[in-house]
């Protein structure tokens, strides 16, 4: 696995950074358990988390990547074990108020949350978002369109984590569509937003079935910005005055930059290591992620209004 691919992964992370010792790992699977246990020279793996902290005593950070629908039970024995630091795959549980139980039940132990949210790591795409708020260089955002698929709060709450990254507040205002393509129980929705100074926001769905997609466009005042392939480029287009026609304004063909995505994982440990430490506050947060969690359950429940509306 190349330098660049371990950095995407959670262990491969912790290995890149050196500051942490991965003594141990769970999976209830032994065959999957003892190969990832050759693959990363971990000394001992268990087949429960139970076990785990019982055999090994307390542990500083514990990452958590088992499915989405067992983090909450997951969390919970964790909890118990007071670690200092947790590392959740996202979404947290994608139960709103469950959520809160488990966010306050750290905050209750002094136990740092941490929220996979990975665009949150990346520092080049967080200098284009910084930028954009500022309306330095391109003025006001006019319209922001995003596009994904794979279930909204799979890959959607990346998406609503991204949009209240830039915009303080969202509003709901219709959710007329949605697809299956990723379980009927997280379908992936369409959505009209708007921001608190009524900047208009199109959640567009895709169909996973088809490809993968996670991409952003900002029309603004004076120019367009594009987050795209899953935010690994970043395309800038600048106002010009149109070539052939007099009087009028176009755009020119843009430049475009690679984001630090591939490098968002390593941050993301460095800024655990940080805060545990007590020299820095965590990028994304159970707080922030709940907040995700909130705006895609108010997309659902506006969604199941108008079929509702429309039985």
């Amino acid at each position: 696995m190349s330098a660049t691919r371990q950095g995407l992964t959670h262990m491969g992370a912790y290995r890149q950074d050196g500051r942490f010792n991965v003594t141990a790992c769970v999976d209830p699977d032994a065959g999957a358990r003892d190969a990832f246990q050759r693959a990363w020279n971990i000394p001992q793996g268990y087949d429960d988390l139970d076990g785990a902290m019982r055999a090994e005593g307390s542990f500083d950070v514990v990452s958590l990547c088992s499915p989405s629908p067992l983090h909450a039970a997951h969390l919970r024995q964790i909890i118990t074990h007071s670690p200092r630091a947790i590392f959740c795959e996202k979404p947290l549980t994608g139960d709103v108020d469950l959520s809160r139980q488990l966010i306050d039940a750290c905050a209750r132990r002094g136990i740092l949350l941490c929220v996979n949210h990975l665009r949150r790591w990346d520092n080049v795409l967080a200098d284009h978002i910084a930028e954009l708020g500022r309306g330095e260089r391109f003025g006001k955002i006019r319209s922001v369109t995003a596009l994904y698929n794979k279930g909204l709060m799979n890959n959607g709450s990346h998406m609503a984590d991204l949009l209240l990254w830039l915009f303080d507040d969202l509003v709901v205002v219709d959710a007329p569509f949605s697809t299956a393509d990723y379980s009927v129980s997280d379908p992936t929705v369409s959505a009209i937003l708007r921001s608190s100074d009524g900047t208009p926001i199109f959640l567009t769905p895709g169909n996973a079935g088809d490809f993968s997609v996670f991409e952003l466009q900002f029309v603004c005042e004076r120019g367009v910005v594009s987050f795209e392939d899953g935010c690994r480029k970043i395309r800038v287009r600048s106002c010009i005055p149109d070539p052939d026609f007099a009087g009028y304004t176009g755009l020119d063909g843009g430049e475009t930059f690679q984001s630090g995505l591939n490098a968002a994982l390593r941050n993301a440990v460095a800024n655990i290591y940080d805060a545990v430490q007590g020299h820095g506050v965590l990028a994304s947060t159970g707080e922030s992620a709940l907040r995700a969690e909130m705006l895609c359950r108010a997309i659902h429940l506006k969604n199941a209004e108008n079929h509702r509306g429309s039985a």
